[in-house]
């Protein structure tokens, strides 16, 4: 799962946790049990997601090269999915104030958050970033961010292509998938 996922997952977070699992992938070092916290949840919703029978088959849908990918492109993706389909996994909130209000509440504690994650969280913020997965450019945008991080990534760029024509097949995966991690989720809200 990627950023809009975790954050929507973790909703019921405190928001010192809401930032551990958010910003997981690239802020892991805290003093803070509650931050470190919300990164055992990011992990256990990577090892749930990257473990699920309908998730593993999803990773078929990718050929040659970019079946490598498959994992880094379908989390992406996922986002997407769930912005698509806002209204069905939250109903008090639309998916922008979702965004911005959650991230205000983070940020809100960003005085007990490592200095790398609270300015991380705030340019996600102020970019707008989490909104961008609203359309299908924002996956790729976030695809192209990480080729430049890691050039190694690059034939994963292959898979809009794909995604334009494909995508019903990865939003079932994902409407089969999503529910089921938020039931399992449940079990380790703080």
């Amino acid at each position: 799962m990627n950023l809009l996922a975790h954050l929507h997952a973790g909703d019921r977070l405190s928001p010192v946790a809401a930032a551990g699992n958010l910003v997981a992938d690239f802020c892991r070092k805290s003093n803070c049990p509650e931050y470190r916290a919300g990164i055992e949840f990011h992990k256990k919703i990577d090892a749930f997601t990257d473990s699920h029978p309908v998730v593993l088959e999803a990773r078929q849908l990718f050929p040659g090269e970019l079946r490598r990918f498959s994992a880094v492109i379908l989390d992406l993706v996922f986002d997407y999915c769930l912005s698509r389909s806002w209204e069905q996994w939250h109903h008090a909130n639309s998916r922008s104030d979702f965004i911005e209000s959650r991230l205000e509440k983070i940020l809100q504690v960003s005085d007990r958050l490592p200095t790398g994650a609270a300015s991380m969280i705030f340019s996600m913020q102020q970019s707008k970033l989490l909104h961008r997965y609203a359309e299908l450019e924002g996956v790729e945008f976030s695809m192209r961010r990480i080729v430049a991080r890691r050039p190694k990534f690059a034939p994963m760029l292959g898979a809009i292509s794909l995604l334009e024509t494909q995508y019903h097949l990865v939003d079932e995966t994902f409407q089969k998938f999503y529910p089921e991690l938020l039931i399992y989720l449940r079990q380790f809200y703080l």
